[in-house]
């Protein structure tokens, strides 16, 4: 097959690459972590472990978004396909750091969904594309 077939995909990775965000260029300590409440301290309490847990989650989600990932960027077959995929490892990678700085801020993380677990277990574990969606 002729290389010309693949200038589509060529052309996301061109995107993906001058799309690409760096979790350095974030505001970093300029804003608070978790948007400021007034309130009891139970309730303001709740509030960030309502935070925790949906950063948490995220965290979570992101972490399955890098395995996928790279399991898509290990099995395909083409040279262009390969580029493309390892800027959505990258982009994942970013996301993942990012949260992992913003649980730091907020003081660590919650507990994990088991179901998300579960569900990444499920994913990754299939043997066929058609199996994991």
């Amino acid at each position: 097959m002729e290389r010309e077939a693949y200038a589509g995909v060529l052309r996301f990775y061109e995107l993906a690459k001058k799309q690409e965000w760096q979790v350095r260029d974030l505001p970093w300590g300029e804003i608070p972590p978790i948007p400021e409440t007034k309130g009891t301290p139970q309730k303001i309490a709740r509030r960030r472990d309502l935070w925790r847990s949906v950063i948490t989650q995220q965290l979570q989600a992101d972490e399955l978004a890098c395995e996928m990932s790279s399991q898509l960027l290990n099995i395909a077959p083409d040279h262009e396909a390969k580029l493309y995929y390892s800027t959505m490892v990258q982009d994942e990678s970013r996301h993942t750091e990012a949260w992992l700085k913003l649980t730091a801020e907020v003081g660590g993380t919650g507990e994990r969904d088991p179901y998300l677990d579960e569900l990444a277990h499920m994913t990754l574990e299939a043997d066929t594309v058609e199996e994991s969606g």
